[in-house]
Protein backbone atom coordinates (compact mmCIF):
# COMPACT_ATOMS: atom_id res chain seq x y z
CA UNK A 1 0.00 0.00 0.00
CA UNK A 2 1.00 3.30 -1.14
CA UNK A 3 2.32 5.83 1.79
CA UNK A 4 -0.80 8.42 1.27
CA UNK A 5 1.22 11.80 1.64
CA UNK A 6 4.61 12.66 0.28
CA UNK A 7 8.06 12.14 2.45
CA UNK A 8 10.41 15.09 1.28
CA UNK A 9 8.69 17.43 -0.88
CA UNK A 10 12.14 18.18 -2.72
CA UNK A 11 12.24 14.63 -4.09
CA UNK A 12 15.15 13.11 -2.21
CA UNK A 13 15.48 9.26 -2.58
CA UNK A 14 14.27 7.15 0.71
CA UNK A 15 17.25 5.39 2.11
CA UNK A 16 15.89 4.35 5.23
CA UNK A 17 12.45 3.76 7.10
CA UNK A 18 11.47 1.89 10.26
CA UNK A 19 8.40 2.23 12.83
CA UNK A 20 7.70 1.74 16.37
CA UNK A 21 6.80 -1.20 17.37
CA UNK A 22 4.64 -0.51 19.95
CA UNK A 23 2.66 2.35 18.24
CA UNK A 24 2.88 1.45 14.27
CA UNK A 25 1.28 4.59 13.17
CA UNK A 26 4.11 6.46 14.18
CA UNK A 27 6.90 5.54 11.52
CA UNK A 28 10.13 7.51 10.58
CA UNK A 29 12.46 7.99 7.15
CA UNK A 30 15.44 9.50 5.79
CA UNK A 31 15.99 10.70 2.37
CA UNK A 32 19.35 12.08 0.58
CA UNK A 33 20.03 13.65 -2.50
CA UNK A 34 22.06 11.01 -3.94
CA UNK A 35 24.86 12.06 -6.54
CA UNK A 36 27.37 9.93 -8.87
CA UNK A 37 29.81 13.38 -8.14
CA UNK A 38 32.78 12.75 -5.35
CA UNK A 39 33.01 14.74 -3.51
CA UNK A 40 28.99 15.53 -3.34
CA UNK A 41 28.37 19.42 -5.07
CA UNK A 42 26.97 22.05 -3.26
CA UNK A 43 23.55 22.01 -4.36
CA UNK A 44 23.06 18.46 -3.78
CA UNK A 45 25.26 17.74 -0.12
CA UNK A 46 26.50 14.57 1.34
CA UNK A 47 23.63 14.49 4.21
CA UNK A 48 20.22 12.92 5.39
CA UNK A 49 17.28 14.50 6.41
CA UNK A 50 14.79 12.05 8.83
CA UNK A 51 11.45 12.34 9.52
CA UNK A 52 8.70 11.31 11.25
CA UNK A 53 4.88 10.34 10.93
CA UNK A 54 2.33 9.85 13.86
CA UNK A 55 -0.63 8.77 11.38
CA UNK A 56 1.08 6.01 9.60
CA UNK A 57 2.11 7.65 6.68
CA UNK A 58 -0.35 10.63 5.62
CA UNK A 59 1.80 13.57 6.60
CA UNK A 60 5.35 13.92 7.87
CA UNK A 61 7.08 16.32 10.04
CA UNK A 62 11.08 17.45 9.81
CA UNK A 63 13.22 15.90 12.70
CA UNK A 64 16.48 16.79 11.95
CA UNK A 65 19.17 17.05 8.85
CA UNK A 66 22.43 14.66 9.55
CA UNK A 67 25.98 14.60 7.98
CA UNK A 68 26.31 11.54 5.85
CA UNK A 69 24.42 8.88 4.42
CA UNK A 70 21.93 7.00 6.86
CA UNK A 71 22.38 3.45 6.32
CA UNK A 72 19.52 1.64 8.85
CA UNK A 73 16.92 3.50 11.44
CA UNK A 74 15.76 1.87 14.13
CA UNK A 75 13.02 2.97 16.90
CA UNK A 76 13.71 2.63 20.61
CA UNK A 77 11.66 -0.23 21.62
CA UNK A 78 10.09 1.31 24.38
CA UNK A 79 10.36 4.96 23.30
CA UNK A 80 8.15 5.24 20.24
CA UNK A 81 9.32 8.93 19.94
CA UNK A 82 13.15 8.26 19.88
CA UNK A 83 14.87 7.13 16.61
CA UNK A 84 18.52 5.50 16.27
CA UNK A 85 20.24 6.40 13.08
CA UNK A 86 23.54 4.70 12.12
CA UNK A 87 25.02 6.47 10.02
CA UNK A 88 27.33 4.42 7.54
CA UNK A 89 27.57 5.48 3.49
CA UNK A 90 30.82 7.22 3.32
CA UNK A 91 30.05 9.85 0.50
CA UNK A 92 33.24 8.86 -1.34
CA UNK A 93 37.00 9.68 -0.83
CA UNK A 94 40.04 9.03 1.13
CA UNK A 95 40.09 11.30 3.41
CA UNK A 96 37.47 14.58 4.51
CA UNK A 97 38.37 16.95 2.10
CA UNK A 98 37.66 14.25 -1.14
CA UNK A 99 34.22 14.03 1.25
CA UNK A 100 34.85 11.18 3.79
CA UNK A 101 32.68 11.53 6.30
CA UNK A 102 32.64 9.33 9.80
CA UNK A 103 30.14 6.62 11.12
CA UNK A 104 27.75 7.80 13.82
CA UNK A 105 24.81 7.00 15.80
CA UNK A 106 22.73 9.41 16.55
CA UNK A 107 19.35 9.43 18.57
CA UNK A 108 16.84 11.99 17.43
CA UNK A 109 14.16 11.99 19.71
CA UNK A 110 10.70 14.33 18.72
CA UNK A 111 9.77 16.87 20.90
CA UNK A 112 6.09 17.61 21.75
CA UNK A 113 3.97 17.21 18.86
CA UNK A 114 7.02 16.46 16.51
CA UNK A 115 7.88 20.12 15.89
CA UNK A 116 11.66 19.49 16.46
CA UNK A 117 13.98 17.12 17.93
CA UNK A 118 17.06 16.47 20.01
CA UNK A 119 19.92 15.15 18.31
CA UNK A 120 23.20 13.64 20.38
CA UNK A 121 25.50 11.06 19.24
CA UNK A 122 26.35 8.22 21.32
CA UNK A 123 29.51 6.97 18.82
CA UNK A 124 31.65 7.05 22.13
CA UNK A 125 35.08 5.48 21.60
CA UNK A 126 34.05 3.67 18.36
CA UNK A 127 36.09 3.93 15.17
CA UNK A 128 35.71 6.18 12.36
CA UNK A 129 34.58 3.54 9.95
CA UNK A 130 30.73 3.06 8.67
CA UNK A 131 28.01 1.85 11.06
CA UNK A 132 25.87 -0.52 8.70
CA UNK A 133 23.34 -2.08 11.38
CA UNK A 134 21.90 -0.93 14.73
CA UNK A 135 20.38 -3.27 17.16
CA UNK A 136 18.78 -1.73 20.36
CA UNK A 137 17.54 -4.07 23.35
CA UNK A 138 14.47 -3.06 25.15
CA UNK A 139 14.48 -2.07 28.55
CA UNK A 140 11.33 -2.83 29.98
CA UNK A 141 9.47 -5.50 27.69
CA UNK A 142 6.71 -4.33 25.71
CA UNK A 143 5.76 -1.48 27.74
CA UNK A 144 5.82 2.29 26.42
CA UNK A 145 8.41 4.17 29.01
CA UNK A 146 9.81 7.76 28.24
CA UNK A 147 13.63 6.46 29.31
CA UNK A 148 15.89 5.10 26.37
CA UNK A 149 17.42 2.06 25.81
CA UNK A 150 21.02 1.63 27.13
CA UNK A 151 22.25 -1.58 25.10
CA UNK A 152 23.02 -1.14 21.83
CA UNK A 153 24.94 -4.10 19.46
CA UNK A 154 25.99 -1.73 15.98
CA UNK A 155 27.66 -3.69 12.96
CA UNK A 156 30.39 -1.59 11.37
CA UNK A 157 32.87 -2.41 8.72
CA UNK A 158 35.47 -3.60 11.44
CA UNK A 159 33.03 -5.89 13.17
CA UNK A 160 30.42 -6.02 16.22
CA UNK A 161 30.24 -3.85 18.72
CA UNK A 162 28.30 -3.71 22.02
CA UNK A 163 27.93 -0.86 24.70
CA UNK A 164 25.63 -1.80 27.85
CA UNK A 165 25.72 2.33 29.20
CA UNK A 166 23.81 4.14 26.15
CA UNK A 167 26.69 4.74 23.79
CA UNK A 168 29.15 6.24 26.34
CA UNK A 169 31.73 3.16 26.16
CA UNK A 170 31.60 0.56 23.47
CA UNK A 171 33.37 -3.28 23.60
CA UNK A 172 34.55 -4.73 20.44
CA UNK A 173 33.01 -8.09 19.86
CA UNK A 174 34.66 -9.32 16.81
CA UNK A 175 37.17 -11.97 17.61
CA UNK A 176 35.64 -14.98 15.65
CA UNK A 177 34.29 -13.23 12.70
CA UNK A 178 36.51 -12.56 9.33
CA UNK A 179 37.89 -9.55 8.53
CA UNK A 180 34.95 -7.82 6.65
CA UNK A 181 32.26 -5.58 7.12
CA UNK A 182 29.00 -6.97 9.04
CA UNK A 183 26.08 -5.60 7.39
CA UNK A 184 22.84 -6.79 9.67
CA UNK A 185 21.90 -8.10 13.03
CA UNK A 186 19.31 -10.14 14.70
CA UNK A 187 18.67 -11.47 17.95
CA UNK A 188 16.42 -14.04 18.64
CA UNK A 189 16.07 -14.52 22.86
CA UNK A 190 19.91 -14.93 23.63
CA UNK A 191 21.32 -15.84 20.08
CA UNK A 192 23.33 -12.81 18.35
CA UNK A 193 23.88 -13.42 14.90
CA UNK A 194 25.63 -11.24 12.39
CA UNK A 195 25.63 -11.15 8.67
CA UNK A 196 29.07 -10.37 7.09
CA UNK A 197 29.55 -8.89 3.52
CA UNK A 198 30.97 -12.15 1.75
CA UNK A 199 31.87 -14.27 4.26
CA UNK A 200 28.64 -16.00 5.81
CA UNK A 201 26.29 -15.38 9.17
CA UNK A 202 27.91 -16.25 12.34
CA UNK A 203 26.34 -16.27 16.06
CA UNK A 204 26.85 -15.87 19.05
CA UNK A 205 25.24 -16.49 22.86
CA UNK A 206 24.87 -13.24 24.61
CA UNK A 207 25.41 -14.89 27.69
CA UNK A 208 28.90 -15.20 26.60
CA UNK A 209 29.61 -11.30 25.94
CA UNK A 210 30.88 -9.48 28.69
CA UNK A 211 31.19 -5.17 28.80
CA UNK A 212 34.02 -5.80 31.15
CA UNK A 213 37.17 -4.74 28.44
CA UNK A 214 37.11 -1.61 26.70
CA UNK A 215 39.47 0.33 24.86
CA UNK A 216 40.15 3.88 23.91
CA UNK A 217 40.57 4.61 21.13
CA UNK A 218 39.21 1.91 18.96
CA UNK A 219 40.49 3.51 16.15
CA UNK A 220 43.57 5.97 14.99
CA UNK A 221 45.12 7.64 12.33
CA UNK A 222 48.85 8.24 12.71
CA UNK A 223 50.92 10.27 10.53
CA UNK A 224 54.77 9.23 10.25
CA UNK A 225 57.94 10.14 8.83
CA UNK A 226 59.79 7.61 6.09
CA UNK A 227 62.55 5.94 8.18
CA UNK A 228 60.95 7.08 11.70
CA UNK A 229 58.23 6.61 14.17
CA UNK A 230 55.11 7.36 16.19
CA UNK A 231 53.32 6.20 19.33
CA UNK A 232 49.15 6.21 19.80
CA UNK A 233 48.24 5.54 23.81
CA UNK A 234 45.64 3.35 24.28
CA UNK A 235 43.91 3.02 27.78
CA UNK A 236 42.23 -0.40 28.25
CA UNK A 237 39.93 -0.63 31.18
CA UNK A 238 37.98 -3.46 32.80
CA UNK A 239 34.26 -1.95 34.40
CA UNK A 240 33.38 -5.26 35.43
CA UNK A 241 33.76 -6.59 39.40
CA UNK A 242 36.30 -9.13 38.92
CA UNK A 243 39.89 -9.14 37.55
CA UNK A 244 40.65 -10.19 33.92
CA UNK A 245 43.81 -10.98 31.48
CA UNK A 246 43.92 -9.40 28.30
CA UNK A 247 46.18 -9.87 25.45
CA UNK A 248 47.34 -7.43 22.49
CA UNK A 249 47.40 -8.89 18.90
CA UNK A 250 49.17 -7.02 15.74
CA UNK A 251 49.74 -8.53 12.19
CA UNK A 252 52.06 -6.50 10.63
CA UNK A 253 55.86 -6.07 11.33
CA UNK A 254 55.62 -2.69 11.53
CA UNK A 255 53.09 -2.19 14.33
CA UNK A 256 54.15 -2.77 17.84
CA UNK A 257 53.05 -2.64 21.64
CA UNK A 258 54.93 -1.94 24.77
CA UNK A 259 52.86 -4.59 26.68
CA UNK A 260 51.45 -7.58 25.01
CA UNK A 261 49.69 -8.69 27.51
CA UNK A 262 48.18 -7.64 31.29
CA UNK A 263 45.87 -8.08 34.38
CA UNK A 264 43.57 -6.09 35.41
CA UNK A 265 41.26 -5.74 38.81
CA UNK A 266 38.28 -4.22 38.38
CA UNK A 267 37.83 -0.32 37.76
CA UNK A 268 41.32 -0.29 36.80
CA UNK A 269 43.43 0.19 33.98
CA UNK A 270 46.25 0.66 32.51
CA UNK A 271 47.86 2.83 29.56
CA UNK A 272 50.29 1.26 26.79
CA UNK A 273 52.01 2.48 23.84
CA UNK A 274 51.08 1.19 20.36
CA UNK A 275 54.17 2.52 18.06
CA UNK A 276 53.63 2.66 13.98
CA UNK A 277 57.61 1.86 12.85
CA UNK A 278 58.48 3.28 9.46
CA UNK A 279 61.85 2.52 9.28
CA UNK A 280 61.09 -0.42 6.42
CA UNK A 281 57.97 1.26 4.84
CA UNK A 282 57.92 3.05 1.43
CA UNK A 283 55.81 6.02 0.84
CA UNK A 284 52.23 5.57 0.94
CA UNK A 285 49.20 4.76 3.07
CA UNK A 286 48.63 2.15 5.30
CA UNK A 287 45.82 0.15 7.38
CA UNK A 288 46.31 -2.50 9.54
CA UNK A 289 44.31 -4.03 12.65
CA UNK A 290 45.09 -4.87 15.72
CA UNK A 291 42.78 -7.15 18.61
CA UNK A 292 42.55 -6.80 22.86
CA UNK A 293 41.31 -9.79 23.62
CA UNK A 294 39.90 -10.65 26.88
CA UNK A 295 41.57 -14.23 27.60
CA UNK A 296 38.77 -16.49 27.52
CA UNK A 297 37.30 -18.41 30.65
CA UNK A 298 34.54 -20.97 31.25
CA UNK A 299 32.58 -17.70 32.32
CA UNK A 300 33.96 -15.32 29.13
CA UNK A 301 34.95 -17.48 26.30
CA UNK A 302 34.87 -16.22 22.99
CA UNK A 303 31.41 -14.34 21.74
CA UNK A 304 31.56 -15.98 17.68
Amino acid sequence: TALSGPIDASGEVVIAMAYSPLLRQIMYAATACLTITVPAPTSCPAASRIYISQNTGASWTLMGTVNGYVSRLTVDPNVPTAVYAAVGAFPGGPNPGAGLNGGDILVLRAASGAIGATQTSVRGNLPDVPINAILVQANSGTTVTTTLAQTYYVGADTGVYYTTNGGLTWVNLSVGLPPVPVTDLSLQGTSLHAATYGRGAYAASTSAISASTVVEPLSANVSVMQGQSASVPLTIGNLGTLGITFQIQVNDPWLSVSASSGLLGPGTSQNVMLTVNAGSLAVGSYRTQFQVIQAASATSPSPF
